[in-house]
C-alpha cells in the first residue's frame, strides 16, 4: 500500500512519522505437524531399513539377505535383497539378477540373427560374469568387517537416526551434539515411556522415549559398537569418511540429506520430514492425546509458551479429518421424520437409544460430557436421536431460545466460551441438516418464527421458563410470549 500511495502522490517518505505496525517474523513463524500418513510411511521404511540391516550386520548374515519392506511399496513377493555391490538394493538375489541385466543386455526385444560362434561367445561371457560374482559373493561373507558391511551399517545407522528424531522430538542440532561415554541408565518417570540418563563430560543429559523404543536403542548401541571396531567416538551419532576408515565426526544436515536421497531411491514418492516436524508432530500428538502442557514442555525441554506458539498448530489433514468425522457423527444423530427407533425413550431434546448408558461420540472429549442428567449432555452423547420432524425441531429451538435468555448469566466470558457456546453451535449444526432433510423446506422457518417471535416454546421448555422469570433470573416477558 505504501508503495502504491508513494508513486500515486510523488512522496517518497510518505511512512515517515507514521506508527505503521509490522507483524514480527515469530509471531508467524509456527511448524505444522506432518499428517499421520506421510509419518508411517517414513517411520515404516526407516523401521524396515534399521532392524534389517542392523541385524544383517550385527549377526553376520550371509549374503544376499532378505529385506521385507512396507506393504505400501508393492514389492514382488514383498521381499528385497541386499547385495554387495554398488546397487546394493534389487528385487532379486544379486546372482539372479546378474543373469538378468546380462541377458537383457545381449538380448535385445527385437530379435535378430545369432550365429553359433555369437552364441559360444555370449555364453562364455555370461559364465565368466556369474564366476566373478560368485567370488565376489564368497568374499563378502568371509569378510565381516567388509566395505560393503560396513555401509550397511552406516545406513543402519541413519535410519535408526530418524527414528531417534522422531520418538524424541530433539532438534537436529541437539541429537548430533549429544555427547556419549557408554554408561547410562533407564527411569519411568511416567506410565509407557523411559527416561535415558547418562553422564558425558561431567554434564548429566537426557531424553525420552516410549518403553517400546529401548529395545530399538540397545540394539543401536550394538550397532555403534560394529561400526567403531573397538575405537571410540565422543558424540551418540557420529559419520564416518572415506570408506569408513576416518575418524567419527558428528552427525549433520547434510548427511540426513544424503540419506533422505537414500530412501527416495526406494521409495520415489516420500516425503521429506524435517526434525522440527518431527518435534511439532510430538508435541501435536502428545497434546492431543490428553498429556499436559506442561509435561509436553519437558518431554521437549521447552517452554509451555514456545510449546504453545511454535508447535500447537495442529495438522491441517487431521483438522478436516476430526471436522469429516464430527459431521458424519451430526449426519447419524438426524433421522428421517418417518424413521421408528426401537426400544427408544423421548426426551426434551429428541430421543435416547440407550438411557443410563451415556457415552462421548468416537471415545473424543466433547466440550460437554454426556450426562442422562442434564439436556447439554445429551447433544454430544452417541445415543442422542433426533427427527427431522416439527415435534423435535420445536424442542430444539426451544431449548436453545432458553439458553439465549440465559446467556447473560455466564460467571464470565470464558465460561460462556467454554460452555454455552459449543451447545448454540451443536444445536445451529443439527437445525441445518434437519432443514436439508425435511421434506417441508419451510418448517424451520415456521417453528423458528412461532418460537422467538411468538414464544410457542414445547411445554417442557415452556414450563422451564416460566419457572426462571418467577425465580427473576430473566426479565419478564412481553405480552406476545408465554
Amino acid at each position: 500500500m505504501l508503495s502504491i500511495l508513494n508513486q500515486h502522490l510523488n512522496i517518497e517518505n510518505l511512512h515517515e512519522g507514521a506508527n505503521i505496525p509490522r507483524k514480527k517474523n515469530s509471531e508467524t513463524n509456527t511448524t505444522k505437524p506432518v499428517e499421520e500418513a506421510s509419518q508411517a510411511r517414513f517411520l515404516s521404511l526407516c523401521k524396515t531399513l534399521f532392524d534389517g540391516l542392523s541385524n544383517f550386520v550385527i549377526n553376520n548374515h550371509p549374503y544376499p539377505f532378505a529385506l521385507h519392506p512396507p506393504k505400501h511399496l508393492a514389492v514382488d513377493n514383498h521381499t528385497m535383497w541386499i547385495r554387495p555391490k554398488s546397487r546394493w538394493l534389487a528385487c532379486t538375489p544379486s546372482t539372479k539378477q546378474t543373469g538378468d541385466e546380462l541377458f537383457s543386455y545381449y538380448f535385445p526385444e527385437t530379435p535378430i540373427h545369432l550365429d553359433g560362434d555369437t552364441l559360444d561367445t555370449l555364453f562364455c561371457a555370461l559364465k565368466n560374469k556369474l564366476k566373478k560374482e560368485e567370488k565376489n559373493l564368497k568374499q563378502a561373507n568371509t569378510n565381516r568387517n567388509s566395505h560393503h558391511r560396513c555401509r550397511m551399517a552406516k545406513i543402519a545407522h541413519d535410519a535408526f537416526f530418524q527414528l531417534f528424531l522422531a520418538h524424541t522430538g530433539i532438534n537436529l542440532t541437539q541429537a548430533s551434539q549429544l555427547w556419549w561415554e557408554g554408561d547410562y541408565s533407564l527411569e519411568m518417570d511416567r506410565q509407557g515411556f523411559r527416561t535415558i540418563k547418562w553422564r558425558a563430560r561431567g554434564l548429566v543429559q537426557s531424553f525420552e522415549i516410549q518403553s517400546i523404543f529401548t529395545k530399538d536403542f540397545k540394539a543401536f548401541l550394538e550397532l555403534r559398537k560394529y561400526l567403531l571396531k573397538g575405537n571410540t567416538a565422543s558424540h551418540l551419532f557420529f559419520k564416518l569418511g572415506s570408506k569408513e576408515k576416518s575418524q567419527p565426526k558428528p552427525i549433520t544436515s547434510t548427511d540426513s540429506g544424503n540419506f533422505y536421497k537414500i530412501l527416495l531411491k526406494i521409495d520415489p514418492e516420500l516425503p521429506k520430514i524435517t526434525s522440527r516436524q518431527w518435534r511439532a508432530s510430538k508435541a501435536d500428538w502428545m497434546l492431543r492425546n490428553g498429556v499436559p502442557s506442561q509435561i509436553t514442555a519437558i518431554a521437549l525441554q521447552n517452554s509451555e509458551a514456545t510449546i504453545r506458539k511454535s508447535y500447537a498448530a495442529g495438522s491441517p489433514i487431521t483438522h478436516r479429518q476430526e471436522m469429516s468425522t464430527f459431521l458424519d457423527r451430526v449426519s447419524e444423530v438426524v433421522l428421517g421424520h418417518k424413521h421408528a427407533i426401537e426400544n427408544s425413550i423421548k426426551g426434551p431434546l429428541g430421543s435416547c437409544t440407550n438411557l443410563g448408558e451415556p457415552h462421548s461420540e468416537n471415545n473424543t472429549s466433547p466440550p460437554i460430557l454426556p450426562d442422562c442428567r442434564n439436556p447439554e449432555g445429551c447433544l454430544f452423547c452417541d445415543k442422542h436421536r433426533i427427527h427431522a420432524d416439527e415435534t423435535d425441531t420445536r424442542k430444539l429451538l426451544s431449548y436453545k431460545y432458553c439458553i439465549q435468555q440465559t446467556a447473560h448469566l455466564a460467571e464470565h466470558s470464558e465460561h460462556f466460551e467454554r460452555v454455552i457456546e459449543p451447545i448454540i453451535k451443536r444445536i445451529d449444526k443439527i437445525l441445518q441438516l434437519i432443514e436439508d432433510r425435511s421434506e417441508d423446506k419451510k418448517m424451520l422457518e415456521n417453528i423458528q418464527h412461532s418460537v422467538e417471535v411468538m414464544g410457542e416454546l414445547d411445554s417442557y421448555w415452556t414450563n422451564k421458563l416460566e419457572l426462571l422469570i418467577h425465580l427473576d433470573l430473566i426479565p419478564q416477558q412481553n405480552e406476545n410470549s408465554i
